[in-house]
């Protein structure tokens, strides 16, 4: 048994299976859990790329790591009860977990150390997806997050004096979040017609499919090796323009004026975050590229500073 006063000395873990766009979101609630202390996740993928930049400069380890795998062990077959909690446990003062929440045996581990066990926010979420997990950490039900932020290490290069780029995230998550390529084709194309600026396309390992059309219409196709690369490239970029993803909430937290589009999914509950980034429903009208056009051009070339 771990004394009281021990673990107020000991980091906190948390586990978090989401992706990208989730992992923006929860950057609120773990900068309300790093309050109390150092924090050790376990993420993987994009998400744990990205975590390395949250402000509370999380210590960020795998999510596939073999010990997080003894939690998910079977019973023992000799008495039909959980296997003991894993002794690695015992380095943490406080465990906040957002997996094992639907695994009887893996919650019966980790509750053994007085973990709180989370289920993940799903799609419905009934209430932004900061505001959820805000309010799951803190069981406070009407807690409402402020935006989340990355920050980018000072090494990184900032947007040349006189450059005007806008980035272009045409992939989603799910194939039905996609806005239509001719629509965000549109886009770009008029953001070069009208001397704003060049026209960057980003795609990653699961928008490969779409570099194609987009190379052939004479655009720059961008292949950011990681999440924390593409942060870096959004926060270079004058624009952003993209669809209910996860890149659309990384642009909105490093500061980058943007627009998302949304098709299948809900705003109230999805969309971005951030100072200068809004979101329009694509309805596909004989409208959509008006629309779109025009708030774009107010978020970034009608805000303040951001006349070219």
């Amino acid at each position: 048994m771990v004394a009281d006063g021990d673990r107020a000395l000991k980091p906190t873990l948390v586990l978090f299976p989401g992706a990208l766009g989730d992992a923006v979101c929860f950057e609120p609630t773990l900068d309300a859990i790093a309050a109390g202390g150092p924090v050790v996740l376990h993420a993987r993928g994009a998400a744990a790329s990205i975590a390395r930049l949250f402000p509370a400069r999380p210590q960020v380890r795998s999510l596939d790591e073999p010990a997080i795998a003894t939690l998910f062990a079977p019973r023992e077959e000799s008495t039909g009860e959980p296997a003991a909690a894993p002794t690695w446990l015992d380095d943490f003062g406080r465990i906040v977990s957002l997996t094992g929440a639907a695994d009887p045996v893996a919650r019966a581990r980790l509750e053994a150390r007085r973990a709180r066990v989370l289920p993940f926010p799903r799609r419905p979420t009934g209430a932004h997806l900061c505001d959820a997990f805000l309010r799951l950490a803190t069981g406070d039900a009407h807690a409402v997050a402020r935006a989340p932020r990355v920050v980018l290490p000072a090494s990184s290069s900032p947007r040349a004096a006189g450059d005007r780029l806008l980035l272009v995230h045409p992939g989603a998550g799910a194939v039905a979040r996609r806005s239509p390529f001719e629509l965000l084709a549109a886009i770009a194309g008029r953001w070069r017609r009208c001397g704003h600026g060049d026209v960057g396309v980003v795609v990653g390992p699961a928008d490969e499919d779409l570099a194609g059309a987009w190379a052939g219409r004479g655009f720059r196709v961008l292949r950011p090796a990681d999440a924390a690369t593409l942060a870096t490239e959004l926060a270079r970029a004058s624009a952003f323009l993209g669809n209910d993803s996860g890149p659309s909430h990384l642009a909105a937290a490093v500061g980058v004026p943007g627009l998302a589009l949304f098709r299948a999914s809900d705003p109230a509950s999805f969309a971005p975050r951030g100072e200068r980034f809004e979101w329009l429903v694509a309805d596909g009208g004989a409208d959509a590229v008006e629309h779109a056009w025009q708030a774009l051009r107010r978020i970034v070339l009608d805000s303040p500073g951001g006349r070219h």
